[in-house]
């Protein structure tokens, strides 16, 4: 039944793709990430937020979750069935 399960809504969701927006792109910001083994460029790094107040990562992980919600929308009676089936 979980093979059925998970076939159902990789189908759902590849039919789903063409009707569904864009995903969210997060934008690169130039940051250096200083190493005592070298320095590395992380243009994602603004993502990084521990104290979850920066407004602009927080508008952005919104648009994440959207987009989420948006694709999973025709399968979402069968992800709490999934779900268990995946904890069992």
């Amino acid at each position: 039944t979980s093979l059925i399960a998970v076939a159902v809504v990789a189908a759902a969701a590849v039919s789903v793709m063409a009707q569904t927006p864009a995903p969210p792109v997060a934008p690169k910001k130039p940051y250096v990430v200083k190493s005592p083994h070298g320095d590395r460029e992380d243009p994602y790094y603004w993502l990084r937020d521990d104290s979850r107040k920066s407004p602009e990562m927080l508008k952005h992980l919104e648009a994440e979750n959207a987009y989420t919600e948006a694709v999973l929308a025709p399968v979402k009676g069968l992800r709490g069935q999934l779900f268990e089936e995946l904890k069992g």
